[in-house]
């Protein structure tokens, strides 16, 4: 156990998803700054620097977001999961321009090796605190929380797909179905767009 995940557990507000994966993705964000400002050094002290500039750009534009998503990560309560959610979207876009570089320059390999795991941590503990199955149980939710949870759901949903792990994609399929049943459950009577019934598909085409 570190110390900052023995820290977390030791906090008055508990966070509701695992310590120990709010520790290491606290760790590798912080990690990943360090390296991003340092292949952003690495780049301007090359002979090609002038090519490098978007590299620069990305990895700067990283090492900042990782270290205010690390900070606001280790206060309880906040919006945590836009910033994670954009946070990950960051560290893929710099971890594809270093890997652009990674063939000539061993940093920008470095680099792009931390962002994939950055940007991973931000998918894992981002799905592990919006779907974990021993979440608040649908039907407790109000109102406003289940539409805010359906939402992000609905929005990570094509990345954790794409990218998560294989439990990550297990407990997000499994919270986005008991959502939507809760969601179906209250509202037997939602307004239907007809055009999105088979009639009215044929009536449109």
């Amino acid at each position: 156990m570190t110390a900052l995940s023995d820290l977390l557990d030791r906090h008055p507000q508990r966070r509701t998803a695992d310590n120990r994966l709010l520790a290491d993705t606290i760790a590798a964000l912080q990690e990943c700054a360090q390296i991003c400002t340092s292949c952003a050094d690495a780049c301007l002290s090359e002979p090609d620097a002038a090519d490098l500039a978007t590299c620069v750009r990305r990895d700067l534009d990283c090492a900042d977001v990782c270290l205010a998503t690390a900070r606001v990560l280790s206060r309880a309560g906040g919006a945590t999961e836009v910033l994670l959610d954009v946070c990950a979207q960051i560290c893929r876009a710099c971890a594809d321009e270093c890997g652009r570089h990674s063939a000539h320059h061993e940093h920008c390999r470095i680099c792009e090796q931390a962002c994939r795991v950055a940007g991973q941590a931000c998918w894992d503990y981002l799905t592990a605190s919006l779907a974990a199955p021993d979440g608040v149980p649908a039907d407790e939710l109000a109102e406003d929380d289940l539409m805010r949870a359906l939402a992000h759901l609905h929005h990570t949903r094509h990345d954790t797909f794409l990218h998560g792990s294989q439990s990550a994609v297990e407990n997000h399929t499994q919270r986005m179905t008991q959502l939507e049943a809760e969601y179906l459950s209250r509202h037997p009577d939602r307004t239907v767009d007809a055009r999105r019934t088979r009639a009215g598909a044929r009536a449109s085409s």
